[in-house]
């Protein structure tokens, strides 16, 4: 940056942007190393800083997101929700409740939930997997699967439109789109003879944030068919920052999912696994698709360290769900800590401003760096943490556990009562990031000031 410009231009000051994980690595740093360098390249800015009587705006980490940790374990950094699913059919043997897949290597469960089943197709003795064409010609047979690993994108215009056909007629309350999109959306059709369609519904991403890689599920009317085809179309409204977005209509493909399980609506939005806003829009689900609270069985106890249930199902078909949380896969790169952790916090603060200290001029860094900056840069949503059970325990007047399968996307007693859940939950963690992270940043920055 061009200090001696910005100070021309009457700008009171600038803020350190690291850009690069590493690049101001912990004390004890070789002056000819990449972060010796990096720190004396920050010294010599203070420096000149102090002769042009700017301020300097230090991050609250040493890397580029807001919140992005310092020799940190898994266990500490952001957490994010992981959970299998076992179908239990009536009369079988119960299966081994499998771990979810856990980040380097830590994982630690929330519970174990049981309910009755209210859907067909997984316990069905074969498995339809759909023909799939496209109007382009185009291979597309990854699209219908569930956990493809393939890697592929499908790059559609606006009015191509991608076809499943089924064997036998189909039944679908949900699915689960995986796209990166800014401004399309798909629209639904369902036909049985492959040239006559009718129009379900619109499959549109809840509003982006940050980024739109994430996957969205949903809910549509009850439809069997045999064919299904998803037209490519303009959105009702752009799902990124209106100013500068390209408005050619266009998506790329990755996952397009059908199940005949109820699904909430937009549920990972609303869980506050990503930063999407999501419109507040029910399932249109028949009242025996919700499954009730009181059926909702809480196995956690009854489980052993292998995953091996002591437990006897009652009659019929029953779905057990092991939640947990583990280390946000996303985080990669930026490896963020958990906001709703006040210790956590102060302890990353301190440690990246202890660095700051030892490696520049002490008098001068403590002269200059008198803000502290955070912002939301490739920063990502939270939606758990060893903190939280408490919070909701304490905020809500009602039993939440049952309501712990709606972060799964499981309809639970009703659709004001999952909303309700939805929004509480949603409410209890900015109340711990604004009092564990926000509140705790700014109390810590007029100490130092």
């Amino acid at each position: 940056a061009d200090f001696e410009s910005i100070q021309q231009q009457g700008l009171q000051g600038v803020y350190v942007l690291p850009v690069k994980e590493g690049i101001y690595a912990p004390a004890k740093n070789e002056k000819n190393s990449p972060a010796g360098q990096q720190w004396t390249l920050l010294q010599f800015a203070m420096k000149e800083a102090k002769r042009l009587h700017l301020r300097m705006a230090m991050p609250v980490s040493n890397i580029l997101s807001a919140d992005s940790a310092i020799n940190t374990s898994a266990a500490d950094r952001r957490q994010q929700l992981v959970w299998t699913k076992n179908f239990v059919k009536t009369g079988t043997k119960l299966p081994l409740a499998e771990r979810p897949q856990a980040t380097d290597g830590y994982y630690k469960d929330i519970a174990v939930l049981a309910y009755p089943a209210n859907s067909a197709q997984p316990f069905s003795d074969t498995v339809q997997v759909p023909a799939v064409i496209t109007s382009t010609g185009a291979r597309a047979s990854f699209l219908c699967f569930e956990d493809s690993t393939a890697g592929e994108s499908l790059y559609c215009a606006n009015g191509t439109w991608v076809q499943y056909r089924y064997r036998t007629a189909f039944t679908c309350r949900a699915i689960r789109v995986q796209a990166n999109a800014a401004n399309a959306r798909l629209l639904l059709q369902a036909g049985n003879d492959g040239q006559h369609f009718t129009s379900i519904s619109t499959l549109e991403a809840p509003r982006c944030i940050a980024n739109g890689n994430e996957a969205y599920t949903v809910s549509i009317p009850t439809t069997t068919a045999r064919y299904f085809r998803f037209v490519v179309q303009a959105a009702s409204k752009f799902l990124v920052n209106e100013k500068g977005v390209d408005t050619s209509v266009s998506i790329a493909l990755k996952n397009i999912h059908l199940t005949d399980e109820p699904q909430l609506h937009h549920y990972e939005a609303k869980s506050g696994g990503c930063l999407r806003i999501a419109d507040a829009v029910s399932p249109q689900y028949p009242s025996e698709a919700w499954v009730p609270a009181n059926r909702v069985l809480d196995l956690t106890a009854l489980m052993d360290s292998s995953g091996r249930l002591q437990w006897t199902a009652p009659p019929g078909n029953w779905v057990i769900v092991r939640i947990g949380h583990t280390a946000a896969a996303q985080d990669a790169t930026h490896r963020q800590f958990d906001k709703m952790n006040a210790a956590l916090v102060s302890q990353q603060v301190a440690a990246w401003y202890q660095q700051a200290f030892q490696n520049a001029p002490a008098p001068l860094a403590k002269e200059l760096a008198s803000l502290l900056r955070a912002d939301s840069a490739a920063a990502e949503g939270q939606r758990w943490s060893v903190s939280l059970p408490a919070v909701l325990t304490k905020r809500l007047h009602y039993n939440w556990q049952p309501y712990l399968l709606t972060l799964t996307g499981v309809p639970v007693e009703s659709s004001a009562q999952s909303e309700k859940f939805l929004t509480d939950l949603r409410a209890s963690i900015a109340a711990l990031i604004d009092r564990n992270y926000a509140a705790a940043l700014k109390k810590m920055a007029q100490k130092r000031s």
